[in-house]
């Protein structure tokens, strides 16, 4: 018997954010990519558990759909959940920067790009 693949919540953002045309377009491609990041790190046996507070407090934010921009909105109801990955994922670039770069797997420099998102979205 041939097993289904099971839904991951990346994958219902990236169908969310998958044709969203909006004006925060540019910050929003990168939420499936940036909760996979820390899936990963999450899943690390190197990360103190500081820093696995850190991202199970952000999966937490994630899981509250009427949290500062309530996810009812749509696309842009996940701008704060946003800030939340990117303002974390940018606390853990000075301990853990070989492991962000090897387990990111999407293009791009992502010690670069996660400051700079960081900065857009405030």
């Amino acid at each position: 018997m041939a097993m289904s693949k099971k839904p991951v919540y990346s994958d219902m953002l990236k169908g969310l954010f998958k044709d969203y045309k909006g004006e925060y377009a540019n910050l929003l491609q990168w939420i499936p990519s940036f909760f996979n990041l820390l899936q990963k790190m999450y899943s690390s046996n190197e990360l103190n558990w500081q820093s696995k507070f850190k991202i199970n407090s952000t999966f937490s934010y994630f899981a509250i759909p009427t949290d500062l921009i309530p996810d009812t909105l749509g696309a842009e109801g996940y701008l704060d959940d946003f800030f939340i990955c990117a303002y974390v994922l940018n606390e853990l670039i000075p301990e853990y920067p070989k492991q962000l770069t090897k387990l990111w797997g999407g293009k791009g420099d992502i010690l670069a790009i996660v400051p700079k998102a960081l900065d857009e979205s405030r």
